[in-house]
């Protein structure tokens, strides 16, 4: 018969002790947040668990948990930040109507109740609500530029700009020219040096392709001379009108 002690394993059972629940179901959220907006996170996470550091060096050395909930607490408090100001600029986009607000709000809720429950009509349902919220949207943003687009009228300043805006298309102000060779092979480097030295290409080379041409070949020759090949058929393209250019665009 051993006698008991620590180096043997003891076993110990606890009578009326219920099993632990079933653990809720986990989601999560794709974030669109820029490589900036990352950076700017990341360094108030850091600056905020920093000073939770710097005021309670005791805890943070002898208290896991203290460290646990503060990296928690942390996290959620800029998450939140964070997606409800991107939120908020999405929801201030001007084709955003309260109605639309409105369904956005309960496709939030529909979408996490799909999560917690095991009924299939549930997520079919979210899905449907959720397809028909993207094609309302969908719908309003063209509307919205649409209309833009017939108030402007014939500003062309104001069109470009719009477009712009739609394909956010930015632009692009890193197309100086560092240097260039001359016609001497010469390396200029000044923007005035420069300058003068590609008006004198373009000013120029016009004439110095059209007296290379003149040399190389007879410039009274009929240019249908050069298709050797008989062509008997022909292509006239069919008139177009102004409906069909709309309905093409």
């Amino acid at each position: 018969m051993s006698d008991v002690s620590d180096h043997f394993s003891i076993l110990t059972k606890i009578p009326h002790i219920n099993k632990p629940n079933e653990k809720n179901k986990i989601y999560y959220r794709r974030s669109k947040l820029s490589s900036n907006e990352w950076m700017q996170f990341n360094s108030e996470l850091k600056s905020i668990l920093n000073e939770k550091i710097a005021h309670n060096t005791n805890r943070v050395s002898n208290d896991p948990n203290f460290c646990a909930n503060c990296l928690t607490n942390a996290y959620l408090f800029l998450i939140e930040k964070f997606i409800s100001r991107k939120q908020r600029r999405f929801f201030n986009k001007p084709w955003i109507t309260k109605g639309i607000k409105v369904s956005i709000k309960t496709k939030n809720k529909m979408f996490k109740l799909s999560k917690s429950s095991s009924e299939p009509t549930v997520l079919e349902k979210y899905k449907a609500y959720r397809n028909l919220l993207s094609r309302l949207k969908f719908r309003a943003k063209n509307n919205y530029y649409a209309d833009l687009a017939v108030q402007y009228g014939n500003d062309k300043s104001k069109i470009w700009r719009l477009v712009k805006e739609i394909t956010k298309k930015k632009r692009n102000t890193n197309n100086s020219i560092k240097s260039i060779n001359d016609k001497n092979g010469l390396k200029l480097q000044h923007p005035k040096l420069i300058a003068n030295s590609l008006n004198e290409h373009f000013s120029t080379i016009g004439e110095k392709m059209a007296s290379t041409l003149e040399k190389g070949s007879n410039p009274q020759k009929d240019p249908l001379d050069y298709i050797t090949t008989d062509v008997k058929g022909h292509f006239v393209p069919s008139l177009t009108s102004t409906s069909e250019i709309l309905k093409l665009i």
